[in-house]
């Protein structure tokens, strides 16, 4: 699947794919067609990532450090609830 991150997991762990952000919004700045491919195969990697992988490692997304950093200790919280509380989520799946 192309770019991967090492997990450190072990040889039987799938590597978490890598996605480049910038690649995906390029093509509006330079409206090029070397940019508009490159954009439209990134979409894909991306797409794939999340239905084989369920995860992405999103790199050049412009994404604050202090907002990465409020966004994992809402997902601490969350996590830490009782199943019962986290089951009450809706989650669009039926």
């Amino acid at each position: 699947m192309g770019d991967t991150t090492d997990t450190n997991l072990g040889a039987s762990a799938p590597s978490l794919p890598v996605i480049d952000y910038s690649k995906l919004v390029e093509f509006k700045i330079s409206k090029d067609p070397a940019s508009i491919r490159t954009s439209k195969r990134e979409q894909e990697r991306l797409f794939a990532a999340l239905r084989d992988v369920g995860f992405v490692y999103l790199q050049n997304h412009a994404i604050s450090a202090a907002a990465q950093q409020q966004l994992f200790r809402h997902a601490q919280r969350f996590f830490a609830q009782p199943e019962s509380e986290k089951a009450k989520i809706e989650t669009g799946e039926s």
